[in-house]
């Protein structure tokens, strides 16, 4: 995927998958795609929060996200999306 793999591959697919079956229901749905938006950011959040709370470092919960936004950006590019 992107330079760095930061998770098993396979594991990430399955994920990736499951988060495009949601996005088909929500657009057969007929959710607003705002709201299908912030319930994912909000999920992240929440996850963030039960993290810390598991004692995982800030920075380790930081690192990962940029990490995971810059091969999110290379992945864009190579597909000729570009950047944000």
């Amino acid at each position: 995927m992107g330079k760095v793999l930061t998770v098993n591959e396979r594991h990430l697919l399955l994920a990736l998958k499951k988060q495009r079956d949601l996005r088909e229901w929500a657009v057969r749905r007929h959710i607003d795609p705002w709201a299908f938006r912030e319930a994912l950011i909000l999920v992240l959040h929440i996850d963030a929060a039960a993290a810390l709370e598991r004692g995982v470092p800030p920075q380790n919960i930081q690192t990962f996200d940029d990490l995971v936004v810059e091969n999110a950006a290379e992945i864009m590019q190579a597909k000729g999306h570009g950047s944000r």
